[in-house]
């Protein structure tokens, strides 16, 4: 599953979570913390020239 996929079902999860009426405030927290990681990786994938698999900080 690439990471735009995984970042829309995460994102559905949490709208979805929130209009619900029940305490789900850890599980939010949660997939916050994990959208932030993987929106900051695609970010991060992004920066790079096609073909090159490098991590950002090696190719300085």
């Amino acid at each position: 599953m690439d990471l735009s996929t995984k970042i829309t079902l995460l994102e559905f999860r949490l709208h979805r979570l929130k209009t619900r009426e029940r305490e789900n405030s850890g599980a939010c927290r949660r997939i916050q913390r994990e959208l932030r990681a993987l929106r900051s990786s695609d970010a991060a994938q992004s920066d790079c020239p096609p073909g090159d698999t490098r991590r950002k900080e090696e190719r300085r």
